[in-house]
């Protein structure tokens, strides 16, 4: 996941997300909510789910050089981008 290290605004190659997109995401929907949402697994992945849609129904929207992902693939690359986070702190 070497994208994930990017400090590009501009989607990669293959359309996926740049770090400075998931940072955005992430800190919007997932890590800035009370710490009692990030308590429960499954209210985690109700955020990345949140997240997910808008990043669907307005970032892609508005760069069609974005890749549309599915629902599985979107919470796979935030899962990993968070682990990431995680282990840099």
């Amino acid at each position: 996941m070497s994208g994930l290290h990017r400090s590009s605004s501009a989607p990669l190659k293959n359309g996926l997300p740049p770090q400075e997109l998931l940072d955005d995401l992430c800190s919007r929907f997932v890590l800035n909510v009370p710490k009692e949402d990030q308590q429960s697994f499954e209210r985690i992945l109700f955020l990345v789910e949140y997240a997910h849609w808008f990043y669907e129904d307005n970032t892609v929207e508005k760069n069609p050089s974005l890749k549309s992902l599915n629902l599985k693939e979107f919470t796979s690359l935030c899962i990993l981008y968070l682990m990431h986070l995680l282990l840099v702190m």
